[in-house]
């Protein structure tokens, strides 16, 4: 089963894991980066961040005047599954 869809099965909407695996893949990146890789529109992707955000699978980095978000590891997911 491809990651991506193993994650959806987590409660994860396509979109936010869409965007997840895009960051655990790519590590830390910003929104035109993923909006590239996921060929999703930016706010479709802002809209997800938050989501995964508030589910603490995504943190944040300011890089100079640039937000990157990075993905926590899949460990963590799998812990917050557990509860």
């Amino acid at each position: 089963m491809e990651f991506a869809a193993l994650v959806q099965k987590f409660g994860l909407s396509k979109s936010e894991a869409t965007v997840y695996v895009a960051l655990v893949e790519l590590g830390s990146s910003g929104i035109a980066h993923l909006a590239r890789h996921t060929k999703l529109y930016r706010p479709m992707i802002y809209k997800s961040l938050a989501a995964l955000m508030d589910k603490r699978l995504v943190s944040t980095s300011v890089v100079g005047k640039r937000t990157v978000y990075i993905a926590e590891s899949p460990a963590t997911l799998e812990r917050l599954i557990d509860h």
